[in-house]
C-alpha cells in the first residue's frame, strides 16, 4: 500500500517536467543520470547540477523505459556500444548480473555476465565496462568486460563502500568509502586515495556517488526505507582532500538503485588570451580574435555590437565601443569553459555645429550668419537660396528669408555634423470684420460679427473685456458677447497679431453692440390643476416667439393660450425694429402640488408569492387623498393596501391614482413590480448507505433555476451543523437516519428547500487470509483476523482431527504456528470466530487456513 502511495505521487511529479530527447548521447557532458521506478515501468532521468530538477531521457521522444523492472539489482552506465549495436554511446545496465543495453526502442540482452552476485554500479569507459558487485556486506568485487574478451575480475576487497563506481577520463576507475576516496587504474592497482571529510553517515551499498570535473556528489539512501533520500551532498577535489556539504535542489523520491555520469577529468590545462581593439568613425568597425593552446569545441561571444554573422568561431566583427565576452569550451573529457573579457573603444570626436546668432530668426537686411565651430580642423560648406559670396567660410550673409544648412567635417577623422536654420519673413496681415453693429440677442446671425484674416502662420486675436471669440479650425472667427451680456449698449475693438512662428506684427478693428429692448409678460391664472387651460400676453415688441411649442395651443402674436399638465415655465423673445431680440421672459404657471408617496412591500417578488401592499401619500392636500389601485387588469378602488399574488415570473404594471378631496387634483403613479423566478430545491449524495465515522458523505445540488448563487446545508439529528456552497462533503460519527435540508436561492433572493433522510450504516469489517508462512523470515509469520469496529472476540484454531491448538479473546494476537511450544506441521487447520461489534451485534464466521514453512 505504502508502495503504490509513493509510486503514485511520482508519477504526479514526472508529469511536470519536460522531457529531454536525443538522437545519440555524448560524452563528456555535466549531467548525472539515475533511473526510477513508476508504476509499471522506470525511467531513465538525468540532472544538471548547474540548471534545474531531475528530466527523464528520451531517444527522439521515446523515453528509456523498463530499467530495472527485470528483477535483481540493477546498475547503470551510459557509454559507447560495446556490443555492435547502432545506437553509440547508449545505456548499459544488469539483470541478475546479466548485461543489457538500450537499442532506442528496448533492452537487447547481450548474453554476457558480469558476475553472479547482485551488481550495483556500473561505469563506461573506453572499449571496457567495469561492474561493481557484492555477495554480502563486507564482500566486494570489481569486474572488467572489453569484448571480445571475457568478463575478468580485477579487484577483490572488504572495506566497506558506497553502491556506485565512477571513471575518468584516463579508465582509472573510483570506489568511495564513509572517509575515503580510492583511485585505481584500469588494472585494480591501487593509484593514490583522496581524504574525505563531512560526510555524516557510514556509507554502504545504499551510498550512491557521482564526479562531474573536480566536483563530487555524493547521495544516501536510508536502508530502513529504500529510496528515500537522507542525504545529498557536494565536495569539490583539491588536492588529495574532499569536503562535502549538504546539497539542496536534488531529489530523487521512489527507487533510485544507480546513478552514473561521463568519465571525468580533474586536469583542465586551457589556457587563453583576447585582444582589445578600437574602432573609427567612419565605418565603426574593429576585429576581435581569441587565442588559445588547445583547440576548443565552442566559442560564445557577448556584446553590444557584434556584427552577423556571429558564430562560433575564435573572430567576430564589431562597430560599437564597449565590454565584450567571449566563452570558451574545451575538448577535453570534461568541459573547460573560459571566460575571456576585452574592452573596444573609439577615437571619434562628435561634430555639433550651430548657426549663430540663431535659429527661426526674423529677416533683416544685411543680414549675417555664423558657424559656432571656427578652427582650421574643420571644413564648410553653406547651402541656401539666398547666400551672398563663397559658401566655404565660416560665415556668410543672406539676402533673404529661407531655410539655410551648414555642414562641418572633421578633417582628422571624416566625422561630419549638420544643422539648418530658418530665416522667416515678416508676415503682412489683412484683418476685416463682417458687421461693425452687433444685437446683444439675435436668432438670425445678428448677435455676432464674422472676423476674416490672412498673411501669417499662426495667429493670436484679442477682444476687449465682455467680448468673447470662437475659434473654429478652417473657419472664420466669431466675434461675440459675453455672459452677463451688457443690455445699455457698447463699443469694442479687436486686435489680430499674426507671426510665422518667429516674426509678429498686429492689426486692430473697432465695433459697436445696439442697446436691448425691454418686453413684458403675464399670466391669467398662476396656480392650477393639471389640465386646466390659461391666457399668455406679452408687450413691448414687433413680433413674438413663444417655447415651449409643444405646450402651447394656440398663438396670435403677443397672445397664446396653453392646457397647462404639470408646473410649466413658458419662455417670450421679442424682434424689434432694428431685428434684434430681446432679453427672454419667463412666465411660471404651476400646479397644484402633485400627490405623491411612497410603495411599501417585503421584496422580494418571488414567482408564486402572495405579497401585501401598502401607499404611503408623502404631501396631504384637503382633507382627504383617496387611494384606487389598478395592477394588470384587476382593480382596487379607494383602499390603502392591497393583497396580490403572482403566479407567474416576469414584469407587472401597477397603477395607484391619488385624488384629493378638495381641489380633485389626480395623480396617477405607474410601478413595475419585477416577479423573479423562484429555484426548484433538489441534491443528490454519495455514498447511498456510508458507513459511519468512515466514508465522507459528498453532497451535490442538483437544484433547478437560473442565477443560483446561494446554497445553504443543514444537517439534524441530535445536533445542528451548517455548511455553504453548491457542494459539501460530512463525515457521520454515528449510525443512524440524519435530516439533511438544502435551502437554495438565486442572485434576486428567491429560495426555495429540499429535506432528505440519510441512513447512515454500523462501520465492520472482517477478513481472513488463506494461508501464512511461519518461518523466521519475517514475512507472513502471523495468522489472524483484520477487523474493524469490532467491540469482543473469541478466536479458535483446530487441527484436522479437532484438536485445539490456539485461542485468544485478543484482537490483535495471532497464531504463530506453534502448539505447546512446537511448530505444527504443515496443513490445512480449521478456524472459527465469534465477535460483537461496537453496537452490540453478534457475528460468528469459520474457515480454514493453508499452513507453510
Amino acid at each position: 500500500m505504502i508502495k503504490q502511495i509513493v509510486v503514485r505521487i511520482l508519477t504526479g511529479i514526472i508529469l511536470l517536467c519536460h522531457l529531454h530527447s536525443y538522437s545519440q548521447f555524448k560524452c563528456p557532458d555535466s549531467l548525472i543520470y539515475t533511473f526510477k521506478a513508476y508504476a509499471t515501468q522506470s525511467i531513465i532521468v538525468s540532472w544538471d547540477p548547474f540548471a534545474g530538477p531531475w528530466t527523464p531521457v528520451t531517444f527522439t521522444n521515446q523515453p528509456v523505459t523498463d530499467v530495472g523492472l527485470f528483477g535483481g539489482i540493477a546498475g547503470l552506465a551510459l557509454s559507447p556500444n560495446l556490443n555492435n549495436g547502432t545506437l553509440s554511446p547508449t545505456f548499459y545496465t544488469t539483470q541478475y548480473g546479466g548485461l543489457f543495453y538500450w537499442s532506442g526502442v528496448s533492452w537487447i540482452n547481450t548474453n554476457v555476465t558480469i558476475s553472479n552476485d547482485n551488481i550495483y554500479g556500473l561505469v563506461g569507459c573506453g572499449n571496457s565496462i567495469y561492474g561493481l558487485s557484492s555477495s554480502n556486506p563486507g564482500s566486494y568485487k570489481v569486474h572488467k568486460y572489453t569484448p571480445p574478451s571475457p568478463v575478468s575480475t580485477v579487484l577483490t576487497l572488504t572495506t566497506n563502500i558506497a553502491g556506485s563506481i565512477v571513471s575518468d577520463c584516463n579508465c582509472n576507475f573510483y570506489l568511495l568509502s564513509s572517509s575515503t576516496l580510492y583511485k585505481y587504474d584500469p588494472n585494480g592497482t591501487l593509484l593514490t586515495t583522496y581524504t574525505v571529510n563531512g560526510l555524516p553517515f557510514v556509507t554502504s551499498l545504499a551510498t550512491r556517488f557521482a564526479i562531474i570535473g573536480n566536483t563530487i556528489y555524493v547521495i544516501g539512501i536510508g536502508p530502513a526505507q529504500p529510496g528515500n533520500v537522507i542525504y545529498k551532498g557536494k565536495g569539490t577535489i583539491i588536492g588529495n582532500s574532499i569536503t562535502t556539504s549538504s546539497l539542496a535542489g536534488l531529489s530523487i523520491n521512489g527507487t533510485a538503485v544507480a546513478i552514473t555520469s561521463c568519465p571525468f577529468s580533474l586536469n583542465m590545462n586551457v589556457a587563453a588570451t583576447i585582444a582589445s581593439n578600437t574602432i573609427g568613425c567612419n565605418p565603426p568597425t574593429a576585429s576581435l580574435a581569441v587565442n588559445t593552446t588547445v583547440t576548443p569545441l565552442n566559442y560564445n561571444w557577448s556584446g553590444p555590437g557584434l556584427m552577423a554573422p556571429v558564430g562560433n568561431g575564435p573572430t567576430v566583427n564589431v562597430n560599437a565601443p564597449g565590454t565584450y565576452s567571449c566563452y570558451v569550451k574545451d575538448g577535453f573529457c570534461a568541459d573547460t569553459i573560459l571566460s575571456l573579457v576585452t574592452t573596444v573603444t573609439t577615437n571619434t570626436t562628435l561634430v555639433t555645429p550651430a548657426i549663430l546668432p540663431g535659429a527661426n530668426l526674423c529677416f533683416e537686411p544685411n543680414m549675417n550668419l555664423f558657424s559656432s565651430l571656427s578652427s582650421p580642423q574643420y571644413s564648410y560648406t553653406w547651402t541656401g537660396p539666398n547666400i551672398l559670396g563663397a559658401n566655404t567660410s565660416t560665415a556668410i550673409g543672406i539676402q533673404g528669408p529661407g531655410t539655410y544648412s551648414l555642414k562641418v567635417t572633421e578633417i582628422n577623422n571624416g566625422c561630419v555634423g549638420s544643422v539648418a536654420s530658418s530665416i522667416l519673413p515678416v508676415p503682412l496681415l489683412n484683418f476685416g470684420i463682417s458687421s461693425p453693429t452687433l444685437c446683444v440677442y439675435s436668432t438670425n446671425g445678428k448677435n455676432i460679427a464674422i472676423l476674416s484674416y490672412s498673411g501669417a502662420l499662426n495667429y493670436t486675436l484679442l477682444v476687449n473685456s465682455g467680448f468673447s471669440i470662437q475659434l473654429i479650425p478652417s473657419q472664420p472667427v466669431i466675434l461675440s458677447q459675453t455672459i452677463p451680456y451688457s443690455t445699455i449698449g457698447s463699443t469694442g475693438a479687436a486686435t489680430l497679431y499674426g507671426t510665422n512662428g518667429v516674426c509678429t506684427t498686429s492689426v486692430i478693428t473697432n465695433f459697436s453692440v445696439l442697446p436691448v429692448t425691454k418686453i413684458t409678460a403675464t399670466s391669467s391664472k398662476s396656480l392650477v390643476c393639471n389640465g386646466t387651460s390659461v391666457t399668455l400676453v406679452a408687450d413691448g415688441a414687433v413680433s413674438y416667439s413663444w417655447t415651449p411649442l409643444n405646450k402651447i395651443k394656440s398663438i396670435n402674436n403677443n397672445l397664446v393660450s396653453v392646457d397647462i399638465l404639470g408646473s410649466t415655465q413658458f419662455s417670450v423673445v421679442g424682434l424689434d425694429i432694428y431685428g434684434c431680440n430681446s432679453a427672454p421672459e419667463i412666465i411660471s404657471v404651476n400646479i397644484f402640488p402633485l400627490h405623491a408617496g411612497q410603495l411599501i412591500f417585503k421584496d422580494p417578488i418571488c414567482s408564486s408569492d402572495c405579497k401585501e401592499f401598502t401607499f404611503v401619500p408623502s404631501i396631504k392636500v384637503g382633507n382627504k387623498i383617496y387611494t384606487n389601485w389598478t395592477l394588470e387588469t384587476k382593480s382596487f378602488p379607494q383602499t390603502e393596501k392591497i393583497n396580490a399574488c403572482f403566479p407567474m415570473e416576469g414584469p407587472h404594471k401597477l397603477f395607484v391614482t391619488l385624488t384629493d378631496s378638495v381641489h380633485q387634483c389626480a395623480n396617477s403613479l405607474a410601478f413595475t413590480l419585477n416577479v423573479y423566478p423562484k429555484p426548484k430545491a433538489d441534491f443528490n449524495y454519495l455514498p447511498e448507505k456510508p458507513v459511519e465515522n468512515l466514508e465522507e458523505v459528498q453532497f451535490i445540488s442538483n437544484s433547478l433555476g437560473e442565477q443560483q448563487n446561494e446554497w445553504n446545508w443543514f444537517v439534524y439529528k441530535s445536533g445542528l451543523n451548517k455548511a455553504k456552497g453548491e457542494r459539501t462533503a460530512f463525515k457521520f460519527q454515528d449510525a443512524g437516519i440524519y435530516s439533511v435540508a438544502l435551502i437554495t436561492k438565486n442572485k434576486w433572493g428567491c429560495a426555495d428547500t429540499s429535506i432528505q433522510a440519510i441512513h447512515v450504516e454500523e462501520d465492520f469489517l472482517f477478513y481472513m487470509p488463506n494461508s501464512f508462512t511461519p518461518n523466521d523470515d519475517l514475512k507472513n509469520e502471523l495468522f489472524l483476523p483484520v477487523t474493524r469496529g469490532v467491540k469482543q472476540i473469541d478466536f479458535s484454531i483446530f487441527n484436522q482431527w479437532g484438536q485445539l491448538v490456539f485461542k485468544t479473546n485478543s484482537i490483535s494476537e495471532g497464531w504463530d504456528g506453534m502448539f505447546k511450544g512446537n511448530p505444527c506441521q504443515e496443513d490445512i487447520y480449521i478456524w472459527k470466530v465469534e465477535l460483537s461489534t461496537k453496537l452490540g451485534a453478534s457475528k460468528k464466521f469459520n474457515g480454514h487456513v493453508l499452513l507453510m514453512r
